[in-house]
């Protein structure tokens, strides 16, 4: 599971530098999930994303938790973080515009 995974290899990053070692297996999953999300958006009823199951909520926060922690800790951590965040905003912000939804 790509949540799972994410979570995971932010559980092991505790310097910058073990953020820069899994920068490109970290970016290459985030636009992984970023594809998803757009993917999801176009198949998803609204009952189905109400049904998300327990387990993946937690995996959620938890995948949450281990980011805001890496930001917390590793100096340089958040401003990466934010660069990439922006980047999968971008991404879903032009899909959105291309297919109208919003």
């Amino acid at each position: 599971m790509l949540v799972q995974d994410l979570r995971k290899d932010f559980e092991e990053i505790h310097s910058y530098e073990d953020l820069m070692q899994k920068e490109v297996k970290l970016k290459k999953k985030m636009r992984r999930l970023t594809t998803l999300m757009i993917k999801a958006s176009d198949v998803c009823l609204k009952d189905q994303v109400e049904g998300v199951g327990l387990n993946q909520a937690l995996e959620n926060d938890r995948l949450r938790y281990e980011m805001h922690r890496v930001c917390v800790e590793v100096e340089g951590a958040k401003n990466w973080l934010e660069d990439v965040q922006a980047d999968m905003l971008d991404k879903l912000d032009i899909y959105e515009r291309k297919t109208g939804k919003k």
